[in-house]
């Protein structure tokens, strides 16, 4: 229609008008780079991920000063790497691992630089670039309020960015339609999901033979022959409920908010309830946002594809820095869970999704107890 290829879109074709849910947030993030070629584009993101990465390695060499415990958490660290949701998530040039890094940010900013309010501002900033990406990550920031003596600069700094952005776009009728616009498509994508639809009727779009210089056929004939041999599976409830009961129907959108309501009820009235009789420490608060945040997108009504699993490495991360205050049922729980994960996918004999649970199992028992007796004759993380 005369219009640029570069934001050409196969499925648009095949008349399923709604291909993601990202939020106008994020599209105006991305506009400064937005016309790049996709190729250029790729490179860049395969570069974030390596600089990630190595990130938390150096961390590692940071802030542990015990060799052994150093030696431990790079040989769990590494094979993460061969995790098919990580590698999916390299492959589909996806960036929830690199935005959930920052929440290290939050972290550091507690425990490293609890006195330094400049890098407090700066932790809330990058708190608040989470939640405007991706809403439900406001779950991130709850546990701050816990401890809102030592988070304060932090909260401030967020609830001030969020809000202010929150007003621009009120005050803005383009910013409005935009949101309006946005918040249909997740409707109507939730109900592609959960239900299905008929493709839209519409003349015929056929695949152009090249797109910014690429070979399309060659490219899609390429992928068919060369496959990269990884799992890949939508970790949803909705997705164990069709398994478990083999049907489609019985559960909709607002039956799945009010149940992920529910457990969020649950979880945060049971973290509350210890934290305010006992005291959760900075790392499990620190999880506490992780695993919520992570629960609710499981209930959620989009499908989340395996390398969604990225994001628990941030927890595993914390998790390794902070082992020797972990109960041993709780490290055999994430154990299962994460060796699952490094099973090559020819090997899998239970489903990523059964990976996932036992992670979300496991960290809510770190979150809910604590190691009576810890070894004080060495050097911990923090």
């Amino acid at each position: 229609h005369g219009e640029s290829m570069r934001y050409f879109d196969m499925q648009n074709c095949e008349g399923f008008p709604i291909t993601n849910t990202v939020s106008p947030f994020f599209l105006h993030f991305l506009q400064p780079i937005c016309e790049f070629q996709q190729y250029t584009l790729d490179r860049g993101l395969y570069v974030t991920h390596i600089i990630m990465f190595t990130f938390l390695l150096l961390l590692g060499f940071w802030l542990i000063k015990d060799p052994n415990h150093l030696l431990l958490y790079l040989g769990l660290l590494v094979p993460i790497t061969y995790w098919d949701a990580f590698i999916m998530h390299f492959y589909n040039t996806q960036v929830y691992f690199q935005i959930m890094c920052l929440y290290l940010v939050v972290y550091l900013a507690l425990t490293r630089f609890e006195d330094n309010k400049l890098f407090q501002v700066f932790a809330g900033a990058c708190l608040s670039f989470m939640v405007l990406y991706k809403m439900n990550q406001v779950l991130l920031g709850i546990p701050l309020l816990f401890i809102l003596k030592r988070s304060k600069y932090m909260v401030m700094t967020s609830a001030t960015i969020v809000i202010g952005y929150v007003l621009l776009v009120l005050s803005t009728p383009y910013m409005v339609e935009l949101y309006k616009n946005y918040f249909h498509m997740l409707r109507l994508y939730s109900q592609y999901v959960l239900h299905g639809w008929e493709p839209l009727a519409g003349d015929p779009c056929p695949t152009p033979p090249f797109i910014e210089g690429e070979n399309i056929n060659w490219l899609l004939q390429t992928m068919k022959e060369k496959r990269v041999n990884v799992t890949h599976e939508n970790v949803n409830f909705f997705n164990l409920y069709w398994d478990f009961f083999k049907q489609t129907k019985g559960i909709g959108r607002d039956n799945l908010f009010k149940l992920s309501a529910f457990v969020q009820l649950i979880i945060w009235s049971i973290s509350a309830i210890i934290h305010y009789k006992k005291g959760l420490e900075i790392f499990q608060l620190i999880l506490l946002g992780i695993t919520a945040y992570m629960i609710s997108d499981f209930f959620g009504p989009v499908h989340r594809g395996s390398y969604y699993l990225a994001q628990w490495i941030i927890a595993i991360v914390i998790l390794l820095l902070n082992i020797r205050k972990i109960n041993w049922w709780s490290l055999v729980l994430i154990g299962v869970g994460y060796l699952i994960l490094c099973l090559p996918s020819r090997w899998y004999l239970i489903t990523i999704s059964t990976a996932e649970i036992f992670l979300m199992i496991g960290f809510l028992s770190v979150i809910w107890s604590r190691k009576k007796e810890r070894l004080t004759n060495h050097s911990l993380a923090l």
